[in-house]
């Protein structure tokens, strides 16, 4: 499915092509954000033209603080062609040494995610607002990191 929405957009030009010195990687967590607008304008305002959502289950267990309902389906719907859920993305408990194990079940979106790249200003999702207790640095920047990319969290 995703290599169909990469053809996709690459067939229609929806994106120019991103220069190779310009590759980077962001990260951001919607903890603390009141409604889809806000993450839209944060997106907007970075050029980021499309967000994975690397929780491992797409609804939120953990924050409630508003009404908007942080689910795969409403954010598909919102963001439209420009959302993505990786479930192998998902954390395994943040902790450092789970790394090895996580690498190998995210191994293959990891590719994708740098394939998208080639034609998107991508961001990485999760819930939580602080990235250094969170696995999109601990994990998931992390393999992006050694690769040569640079990752910034928003």
């Amino acid at each position: 499915m995703q290599q169909k929405l990469l053809d996709y957009l690459t067939e229609n030009n929806v994106l120019p092509e991103v220069s190779e010195s310009t590759k980077r990687f962001f990260t951001i967590g919607y903890g603390g954000l009141n409604s889809f607008d806000e993450l839209k304008d944060i997106l907007e305002s970075n050029r980021i033209t499309m967000l994975i959502d690397i929780r491992s289950k797409p609804y939120s267990r953990k924050w409630r603080k508003t009404d908007v309902s942080w689910n795969k389906k409403a954010l598909q719907e919102y963001f439209s062609g420009r959302y993505i859920h990786m479930e192998e993305m998902g954390g395994l408990g943040y902790e450092p040494n789970e790394y090895e194990r996580w690498f190998k079940i995210a191994e293959n979106r990891i590719n994708e995610i740098i394939e998208l790249s080639k034609i998107h200003k991508v961001a990485l999702m999760c819930v939580e607002k602080d990235p250094n207790k969170c696995h999109r640095k601990l994990f998931a920047a992390r393999a992006l990191e050694e690769r040569g990319f640079s990752v910034y969290h928003i």
